[in-house]
C-alpha cells in the first residue's frame, strides 16, 4: 500500500542484448571508432554512451555496462580535482577562490561514486 507498491523497483540488471524494464533497449550500438568521433555523438535520455571491452555505443541506464563507465568517470574527475585542490593548496599564487568549489564538487563526486559501486555490487 504505500509509495513502495506504486513504484516498480529494479532488481537485476537489465541484459545488454535486451531490453529494460520499459522496453526499450538496453545497448545501442555506435559505429565511432575514436575517441573523438564519440565526443562529437548526441546525447540520448535515459543512456551513457561510452566503450567496453568489447562493445561501443549507448548503454541504458539500467545496465550494469553504464553504471561501470560512469563509475570510472567520476573516478577520474575526482583524481584530477585531488590533484588541483592539493596544487591550489601548495601553490602560494594559485586562486584559492576557486578551491572551496572544487571541493564542494569533490565531495558531490565522492558520494556519486559511493551509490555507484553500491549498485554495482548489489546484483
Amino acid at each position: 500500500l504505500g509509495a513502495s507498491s506504486t513504484s516498480p523497483s529494479l532488481t537485476e540488471w537489465a541484459e545488454v542484448g535486451g531490453d529494460t524494464s520499459d522496453g526499450s533497449p538496453a545497448f545501442i550500438a555506435a559505429s565511432a571508432n575514436t575517441r573523438a568521433q564519440l565526443v562529437r555523438m548526441g546525447r540520448k535520455s535515459n543512456y551513457v554512451l561510452g566503450r567496453t571491452s568489447n562493445k561501443t555505443g549507448y548503454f541504458h541506464m539500467e545496465t550494469k555496462e553504464a553504471n561501470d563507465i560512469l563509475y570510472k568517470r567520476c573516478q577520474r574527475k575526482v583524481q584530477k580535482l585531488k590533484s588541483e585542490i592539493a596544487f591550489d593548496k601548495m601553490c602560494c599564487f594559485a586562486k584559492k577562490v576557486n578551491t572551496p568549489k572544487k571541493e564542494k564538487t569533490l565531495a558531490e563526486l565522492t558520494d556519486a561514486m559511493e551509490v555507484l559501486k553500491a549498485r554495482s555490487s548489489a546484483s
